[in-house]
């Protein structure tokens, strides 16, 4: 496979005077694969990614702005969620999702890796009562964590098809509290 050195990272908005402003190599032959170099500027060349004293890195399903010759790269907005706002998540739609390396491993939901450093998991996205591979095989309840809390908790739930989901939170006395999801 590609994958490489450098892998599964996204590096946005950084400025330099020398080299490349997301990423400069001085030796070595690097490989990179299934990053994100958006955003980034360097006064000396104007470019993502720069190289000094060594042989041309090897890049590989990676989005670059400004464009890198290499299997699988792209040159296209990410569509991160919120960069201004230290969200790199990925939007539907965005060019990175199921982007990356074919033959590197696959995302937690079961798809071929998006390129950046975190993935877009959307496991609704399946037609109604159809299984699909990388989805959860049972219906799933997790202990809530922290346990105790306070004020907050975080409760996780696997589904393995597209359904209607409904939580409820009952007390000790067993009434009804509050409904979490109903959807």
């Amino acid at each position: 496979g590609h994958i490489g050195d450098f892998v599964n990272n996204t590096v946005y908005g950084n400025t330099t005077v020398n080299g490349g402003g997301g990423l400069c190599f001085a030796r070595g032959t690097p490989t990179i694969c299934n990053n994100i170099f958006w955003g980034n500027s360097s006064a000396a060349n104007g470019q993502e990614i720069d190289y000094i004293q060594t042989t041309t890195p090897t890049i590989t399903y990676s989005v670059v702005e400004g464009g890198w010759a290499g299997e699988g790269n792209i040159d296209s907005d990410p569509m991160f969620v919120d960069p201004a706002n230290g969200d790199f998540n990925l939007l539907a739609g965005s060019p990175c999702i199921n982007a990356g390396d074919p033959d590197g491993p696959l995302d937690p939901d079961g798809t071929t890796a998006d390129i950046g450093a975190y993935y877009y998991s959307d496991p609704l996205d399946v037609a109604d009562g159809e299984d699909a591979p990388g989805l959860p095989r049972f219906y799933v309840l997790s202990q809530n964590y922290p346990n105790p809390f306070n004020p907050v908790t975080t409760i996780e739930y696997d589904i393995p098809r597209r359904t209607s989901v409904r939580i409820d939170i009952y007390n000790t006395l067993g009434q009804r509290v509050r409904t979490l999801v109903d959807r």
